[in-house]
């Protein structure tokens, strides 16, 4: 019968070495095969990342920016005119307003100018105040009543601006000017940013000594275009008939810029 020293003894003898050799080669192999499968997938992902670059991860590029225009004449203007009518009582002053403004629409539809592009824009009724010894008395009642007109034939408008202020209009507000539909425009700034840009890039692309590859990112600003004031004024030839005025709408200008990034290779 062993005893408990021997026991213990022959729990702590060592393998032979044959044995722990062999295990060793094990692991190693284990570890050898995963550090393999890791590497190669690790490589297939760099892979993936040269051939499809993900957002933010940078690649050898070129962005270039350039800006193309284009002149126009507009091609059709929007007016609004007011009819100001002041009284003692309140219906005296809307029943002056209503019958001028009737008048004026007719007159505007008359033109050829459809319904869509005749809008009625403001109708305001206050009274007016006499400040005295600390009180204020009404004294009256201001009536104003604006319309806005979209007049396609600019041509019509100096003969338009004649034939409201002759039926009572007593203010002309801001004329602007613009072009109905400036899409034809805008391409035409477009293909002239987009050739000036394709131009600077060759350039660039020959003094570098590398050559221009597929287009990966395009954006595109501007294209909007500002209108064209004409002044306000008041209504001319109170009581009887002036002159058209001779109305000039100018040039305007439609620009695009356009922002393009080159691979280089």
């Amino acid at each position: 019968m062993l005893t408990e020293f021997q026991e213990e003894n022959k729990k702590s003898t060592p393998m032979p070495d044959g044995h722990q050799s062999d295990w060793k080669w094990t692991i190693a192999a284990i570890f050898g095969v995963a550090l393999a499968i890791w590497a190669v997938g690790k490589a297939l992902e760099i892979q993936r990342m040269i051939q499809y670059p993900p957002a933010g991860v940078a690649q050898h590029a070129i962005t270039l920016s350039e800006s193309g225009k284009a002149t126009v004449v507009p091609d059709t203007a929007e007016v609004e005119f007011s009819v100001i009518s002041e009284a003692k009582a309140p219906q005296d002053a809307q029943r002056d307003n209503t019958q001028k403004m009737n008048a004026i629409i007719q007159f505007v539809k008359d033109q050829n100018i459809d319904a869509k592009d005749i809008k009625t824009a403001a109708y305001n009724l206050y009274p007016k105040y006499n400040y005295e010894n600390g009180r204020a008395d009404i004294v009256g009642y201001t009536l104003t009543q604006s319309l806005r007109v979209k007049v396609r034939d600019i041509e019509k408008l100096g003969a338009l601006l004649e034939g409201v202020t002759s039926r009572g209009t007593n203010q002309v507000g801001d004329i602007r000017f613009f072009v109905d539909d400036p899409d034809a425009s805008k391409q035409e700034a477009r293909k002239e940013a987009v050739a000036k840009v394709r131009a600077k890039a060759d350039e660039l692309a020959r003094l570098m000594g590398v050559r221009l590859g597929r287009v990966i990112a395009f954006s595109e600003s501007g294209g909007d275009m500002p209108p064209i004031f004409y002044a306000k004024a008041e209504a001319y030839g109170a009581g009887g008939v002036a002159p058209a005025p001779q109305i000039e709408q100018g040039t305007q200008d439609i620009t695009v810029t356009v922002t393009v990034t080159y691979e280089i290779r």
